[in-house]
Parts: C-alpha cells; structure tokens; sequence
C-alpha cells in the first residue's frame, strides 16, 4: 500500500505459539485494524483497512504460488 510494514511484537494468545514451539515454523500474525483494540468488546475495523488487507493477502498468494509455477 506503498508503506512500509508495521512490525511489533503483542502479548495475548494465538494457536501460531503451536507452530513456532512445536513445529519450527516461524510465523506471523496479518490483519487489519488497530492493535490496541484488537479482541475487545466493541472490536472493529475500518472499510478500507479491511479491503487493503484483503488485496495484501491475495497479492501475497499470487507471488507465492508463482514461485514454484
């Protein structure tokens, strides 16, 4: 989105701990929104927070997968 990435650490839980202990996989976590909001009672995100997002992942897809094309 012609920005450079955000890139912080966030204490709370998250099913990726099972991939970084257990399966040597290092992973991040992606989405949209505010952090400090993130898991809230009134959680929620703007619109076009929500559509970047979506175009990052399928643009990450496409690469991807045109790697090993």
């Amino acid at each position: 989105m012609g920005q450079a990435p955000s890139i912080c650490g966030r204490e709370g839980a998250a099913d990726i701990r099972f991939l970084n202990q257990y399966g040597n996989t290092p992973t991040v976590i992606f989405g949209p929104g505010k952090t400090e909001q993130m898991h809230a009672n009134n959680e929620w995100v703007e619109v076009e927070d929500y559509v970047n997002s979506v175009r990052i992942l399928a643009r990450t897809i496409v690469e991807w997968c045109q790697e090993d094309a």
